[in-house]
């Protein structure tokens, strides 16, 4: 790691207080320039933008790859072998495509709509139920990076709207923050990312689910969580039978696609927060604050690994680059200079 970052001369590089990884930062003038600027208005002006795959949780676990949230359910063995399989064989078949060099953005597009619509299809057609989702999270190779509710706390301390906006699932997402986060998620926190629908179990046996496709209607406004989920009262357990629209993949997270929808831009002054720290470990994460019309944003980016592959293209697009699958130290220290002048970074 360190003969990737010593091979440019272009970088500056201090240390992250975690053991083994490393800060990289190619403009320092422009990246202390925007602290300034951010700092001097306050958090009445600034909102938080983070991703939740990878970037609040672990990409390692144990010596090796953690788990998604769809990757929760995948490998959860609580649903037939013939749906493992399947599920599988896509996640094979698209993966290839998703970090396949040879193919652009827009040719990536239709095939990440068509690996979640289809791995989505794949669930509802094999009866999966609500009650599973604790199951599935309880045994998933999964965990959130030491910090996460810290970085929540802070949100809400200092009344600065997060929006965890993911292409997973919301569903899985907030039952992992049920189960390994000792607070429930402040009212601060908003989750936008692709929703469960249910229907009682009375209503439909696992065989009829397989018959129901998705819901394609536009999604209704309200509720904390982004989209809000259709009313499920008084129903403890349910059989899927669709998702919530717009589907949300690795490269379509913009905020222009759910300025409308999402609960999220109606309840904040989303208009006068002209400043946004962005935090993700994809170059598609770079996209989130697409539509927001911001001052300034300071961009971070996790990578977490294949370091000397990607570092030059990380650090030429991101303000800052943590290296290693680390805690969020210098999150929260960052945060904590902009929000509170604790501390510099």
């Amino acid at each position: 790691m360190s003969n990737a970052v010593s091979a440019s001369s272009r970088v500056e590089m201090s240390p992250l207080p975690v053991d083994g990884g490393h800060v990289v930062i190619r403009d320092p003038a422009s990246f202390l320039a925007k602290k300034a600027k951010i700092a001097s208005d306050g958090p009445s002006k600034l909102q938080l933008l983070f991703d939740w795959d990878f970037t609040l949780t672990h990409f390692f676990l144990d010596g090796r790859r953690a788990c998604s949230c769809h990757k929760a359910i995948e490998d959860c063995d609580l649903l037939s072998a013939a749906y493992h399989e399947k599920a599988q064989a896509l996640q094979e078949y698209y993966y290839a495509k998703e970090v396949d060099p040879s193919l652009s953005v827009a040719e990536k597009v239709p095939l990440m709509e068509a690996w979640v619509r289809r791995a989505h299809d794949l669930l509802i057609h094999h009866g999966f139920r609500r009650s599973l989702l604790p199951l599935a999270v309880k045994h998933a190779h999964l965990a959130v990076r030491e910090g996460c509710q810290e970085v929540m706390d802070l949100s809400a301390r200092a009344a600065v709207p997060l929006l965890v906006f993911s292409a997973g699932i919301a569903d899985v997402l907030e039952e992992v923050c049920r189960q390994q986060l000792p607070r429930p998620l402040p009212d601060t926190v908003h989750v936008v990312s692709n929703r469960m629908v249910f229907s009682p179990v009375a209503a439909a046996s696992p065989a009829d689910a397989g018959a129901v496709r998705p819901s394609v209607g536009a999604p209704q406004r309200g509720g904390r969580g982004g989209l809000e989920e259709p009313s499920q009262a008084g129903t403890e357990d349910g059989v899927l039978v669709g998702f919530t629209e717009p589907v949300f993949h690795v490269f379509n997270k913009r905020a222009e696609s759910v300025l409308d929808t999402s609960a999220y831009f109606h309840q904040i002054d989303y208009e006068q927060r002209k400043h946004a720290i962005l935090v993700g470990d994809s170059l598609g994460d770079l996209h989130m604050s697409d539509g927001l019309e911001l001052e300034e944003i300071i961009k971070v980016g996790l990578l977490n690994d294949r370091v000397e592959e990607r570092l030059d293209e990380y650090s030429q697009k991101f303000d800052v680059v943590l290296l290693g699958d680390g805690d969020l130290t210098y999150i929260i220290g960052l945060l904590r200079e902009l929000i509170f002048d604790e501390g510099k970074n």
